[in-house]
């Protein structure tokens, strides 16, 4: 169905899941749809289901990332503000 050292399921794994378990695709990646996609192509559900799993795991990150950088890089403040963020946040942004 997909490389064995796949980080994510991929298209053709959703795919697999829709044609031979039907329920696992109904009760587990079919609510990964948002309503856009719901009316669109099978293929194109697949395809949506699939960068979103991605998405679950990298938009944390660097949406942490992107706000520690932020604030590191206020031009208006008259100290470091590093020592003000959490240490697991700096961790999770890549920082420490």
């Amino acid at each position: 169905m997909q490389p064995k050292n796949s980080k994510f399921l991929s298209v053709s794994g959703i795919k697999w899941y829709y044609e031979n378990k039907h329920e696992i695709y109904k009760n587990v990646l079919e609510p990964k749809l948002t309503g856009t996609w719901k009316d669109k192509p099978i293929s194109r559900q697949f395809s949506e289901i699939a960068h979103a799993i991605r998405n679950s795991d990298s938009n944390p990150r660097n949406n942490t990332k992107r706000a520690v950088n932020r604030i590191l890089n206020e031009q208006d403040t008259l100290f470091s503000n590093i020592s003000l963020i959490d240490i697991k946040k700096l961790r999770k942004a890549g920082l420490v």
